[in-house]
């Protein structure tokens, strides 16, 4: 009996052997003692029944060794455990219950007696089990039955002494039984909850489930009520200080002119002389006519003798010329100098309102330099004043800017209802308060983070917020949010090779038809750009689009999966935001017509920085919520994104862009435009480049595979992926924002061209060689290809945005973004044929290395 399991309260020998046991000893030679008879005899020859039983049985299942071992343990007496044993019916039962025949279960029944008690080592080496198990259904049998534990024979009472004895007895073995009762119990509860628990596993899984998409959507009710609040408030501040503008520019006027006539006596005198030819009823000679521009309408204004008339247009002519934003502002002076200090003013209230200052900004820098600790920090080293100004202006930056955060106060310690829950209640608001802890660590490490990466400065620099109008915010927000919608990229490719069973050449024909939106991209636009709907070019297809885009996420994540269920989804999805992107490409390249190359380069590059900054923030958590909880959940997540975009768009105001064409005129100034040798060499160079064949799919199933990398690893290598575009698009405007789009590519093939071929060191094993482990090279490689690929893109990006023609936005700019899809499509078929050909399946990758020599060849 192994220790540790036996509780030993309750022992005696059963039975010992008093003469030693030898190879030539004889049954019958055996020399046998029970304690119940020492008292009349020391020893006696008669073996126990369950021995010769056991010689028997041993003897017909060829174990004689069993025989000998458990002999020679009853030398110094079979020591057991009084109460754990179970009866000759409990053993019937239970074999008859194990399937065995009737000539073994007769056999049972006529060598013992009916009050025989098999106790545990006997049952051990009878049926050649553990002892352990043995011991343990024992107690479970005693646990349903505790009333054979204590068996009390007494006789009628021959006195009221002995009667008083006999009850006492009673009541004593009444308790005994009840206390061994509950104990015992224990073992079966056991048992039975772990049947219990393994029964409700799923139902308490999907319960999880649904618990965490509750959680995000209430997540994002809490974020749309935040900032819709907070756009109202700053389109209730826009109206207000046009309103007081307004309204200061007539005050103003009125004033200068009576400041003037009080001092001007030829103005008195042309005043005077413009009253009495209007009495006379003369008209005044027309002396010159001016044509006045004023909030982009076209009014013609003649200009007369009348000198209050010529006072005011002048003074609104010196208005429309100023740059009240930048000039002296005093507050006398000029008309243009007041003015200037009332926009002014209510600007700078406007930027305390919904804005970080720098002097906030350099206090919060200050702050977590006092607790920069390496690359991580602690905020320990801060003083109790200085921690709770840095929590202050977290809240107050936050508050400020819309954006709500997780605070530790909202977790409130329990409070006990009683003297017994009080140990675990305080247990538990120890362990509360240790997350608290966390919680306030994690906020603030998250804060200083971002303070360090010139998220502040950015917020503070009132420049930013001068330039950005709500569409341009609409405009970035739907390229964070398809960024966003990566979330789900990597459960459709685990979907697709676990739940569906697709090999990799099968992955790669099947996304052959999500690809074909993105190759009529310009149809798309064209629609955009041609066919307003209720007077708006890009709102109503905005909105609808990204509703049918979270339908397609929520199709995914409530269907059941099957190939074609997940093949509509997936292309629902795909001409959803294919649409969604042409439009907000449109109002991309709307936003910087007529600006210069240099301009047009940062707005590009801003709307592909706030899709990277979108996908970077959810390919770690596409990984680890893969591990965490299901792709159904991960899927109606997703669906949160487009649907928010589409709430968002919907307070957008679409000022139609540039003047719409009839069809014919657009089809012609579209190709005029497309003749153009700029366009068409570097486009057919793009196509060119992204046709050939690609090992992408293939390699994914020989991370997972093969090497056997985790979902969690696979976000990972997404995130690395997110942070290389991010340095791609930053290198761009760093380094080669002014260089020739030949040059850039130039240099970038030349090193993207051994950069693609690396992972050949990685399937022929090379890298271990080197001392490189598998994950640390994949996630170099993999960073140095996506940052090399952004580099590349960017330059005919910026091209096409800085030269289209007005009216056709969307189209010429989706047209180019086509021909990358397009190429990237025939990829697409190419690598699955060439996937197939090179026998490369989910566990075959003996060509591999081939296939990839073969794809950088194709460069």
């Amino acid at each position: 009996m192994t220790d540790g399991w036996g509780f030993k309260k309750v022992q005696y020998t059963k039975y010992r052997i008093t003469k030693p046991w030898t190879t030539d000893t004889q049954f019958d030679d055996l020399l046998l003692s029970e304690p119940s008879r020492d008292t009349l005899a020391k020893f006696t020859k008669e073996a126990p029944l369950f021995l010769r039983f056991l010689k028997l049985i041993t003897d017909v299942e060829n174990r004689p060794r069993a025989f000998i071992e458990f002999a020679k343990r009853c030398e110094n007496g079979l020591v057991v455990e009084k109460d754990v044993f179970i009866t000759k019916e409990e053993l019937m039962k239970c074999i008859w219950e194990n399937g065995y025949s009737q000539n073994e279960m007769n056999a049972f029944e006529f060598a013992f007696p009916a009050d025989y008690k098999f106790h545990y080592p006997e049952l051990a080496v009878l049926f050649d089990l553990p002892e352990e198990d043995c011991y343990k259904y024992c107690i479970r049998q005693r646990a349903k039955t505790p009333e054979k534990l204590v068996e009390i024979k007494y006789e009628k009472p021959k006195n009221l002494e002995e009667k008083t004895m006999i009850e006492g007895a009673k009541d004593r073995k009444s308790a005994g039984e009840e206390l061994v009762h509950r104990q015992l119990k224990k073992y079966a509860n056991d048992a039975r909850c772990l049947e219990y628990v393994s029964s409700f596993k799923d139902e308490v899984q999907q319960q999880l489930a649904d618990y965490h998409v509750a959680l995000l959507e209430q997540m994002r009710q809490r974020m749309m009520e935040r900032i819709t609040s907070k756009l109202n408030a700053i389109q209730q501040a826009e109206k207000a200080i046009q309103g007081s503008l307004q309204e200061v520019i007539v005050r103003e006027l009125a004033e200068s002119f009576q400041r003037k006539f009080a001092t001007d006596a030829k103005l008195q005198d042309l005043a005077l002389k413009a009253a009495i030819e209007g009495i006379a009823g003369e008209s005044p000679s027309c002396v010159n006519v001016f044509i006045f521009v004023c909030a982009r309408t076209e009014v013609s204004c003649a200009y007369f003798q009348d000198p209050v008339g010529a006072h005011f247009i002048e003074s609104l002519k010196e208005l429309e010329n100023a740059d009240i934003a930048n000039s002296k502002s005093t507050g006398g002076g000029s008309v243009v100098e007041r003015v200037s200090a009332v926009f002014q003013r209510r600007e700078q209230e406007f930027l305390q309102l919904f804005t970080v200052s720098p002097e906030e900004a350099n206090e919060v820098k200050q702050l977590v330099g006092k607790c920069k600790s390496g690359d991580e920090y602690d905020f320990s080293k801060l003083s109790e004043k200085d921690a709770a100004r840095l929590d202050a202006l977290q809240l107050n930056i936050l508050d400020r800017v819309g954006y709500a955060t997780v605070l530790e106060d909202d977790v409130k310690p329990l409070k006990a209802i009683g003297p017994s829950g009080e140990a675990l209640v305080e247990h538990v608001n120890n362990q509360l308060a240790m997350a608290k802890e966390k919680i306030r660590n994690a906020r603030l490490t998250s804060f200083a983070r971002e303070t360090s990466d010139g998220l502040l400065p950015h917020l503070a620099d009132s420049h930013f917020w001068k330039r950005l109008s709500f569409t341009q915010f609409v405009i970035y927000l739907v390229g964070f949010s398809e960024g966003l919608t990566h979330l789900a990229a990597l459960a459709i490719y685990y979907m697709l090779k676990d739940d569906l069973g697709l090999s990799p050449a099968e992955v790669s024909a099947l996304f052959i038809a999500p690809a074909l939106p993105w190759v009529f991209k310009p149809i798309f636009a064209f629609i955009s750009d041609s066919y307003p709907l209720y007077g708006s070019r890009r709102k109503p297809y905005m909105i609808a689009f990204s509703l049918l885009e979270g339908l397609g996420f929520i199709m995914l994540g409530t269907f059941p999966t099957h190939v074609l269920t997940a093949l509509i989804s997936l292309f629902t999805i795909s001409i959803s935001a294919a649409f969604c992107s042409a439009v907000a490409e449109a109002l991309v390249v709307e936003t910087t017509a007529g600006r210069s190359m240099d301009q047009s380069a940062e707005n590009v590059s801003d709307f592909i920085t706030a899709k990277a900054v979108g996908s970077l923030i959810v390919a770690y958590l596409s990984g680890y919520l893969l591990e965490k909880t299901s792709k159904q959940s991960i899927f109606l997540a997703t669906s949160i994104f487009p649907l928010f975009i589409a709430f968002i768009t919907f307070f957008m105001t679409d000022e139609g862009g540039a003047p719409s064409y009839d069809i014919k005129t657009q089809l012609r100034m579209l190709m005029e435009f497309l003749k153009q040798s700029v366009i068409w060499g570097p486009a057919l160079y793009i196509f060119a480049y992204m046709a050939g064949p690609d090992y992408d799919d293939a390699l994914f199933f020989y991370f997972t595979n093969k090497l056997g990398f985790s979902p969690t690893f696979m976000g990972t290598l997404r995130f690395t992926y997110g942070i290389a575009a991010l340095v791609g698009v930053v290198m761009y405007r760093t380094f080669f924002k002014s260089t020739g789009f030949r040059k850039t590519l130039l240099a970038t093939i030349l090193v993207a061209v051994p950069i693609y071929l690396s992972p050949i060191i990685l399937t022929t094993g090379f890298n271990r060689t080197l001392g490189i482990s598998n994950k640390a090279f994949v996630l170099s490689g993999g960073f140095l290809i996506e940052a090399t690929a952004e580099i590349q893109l960017l330059p005919l990006l910026v091209l096409t945005a800085s030269i289209c023609p007005p009216g056709l936005e969307g189209s010429v700019y989706a047209m180019m973004m086509s021909v990358r899809n397009s190429g990237a499509m025939v990829s697409r078929g190419i690598s699955a044929i060439l996937t197939y050909m090179a026998g490369i399946t989910s566990s075959n990758f003996t060509h591999l290395t081939g296939y990839i020599m073969l794809c950088g060849a194709s460069l």
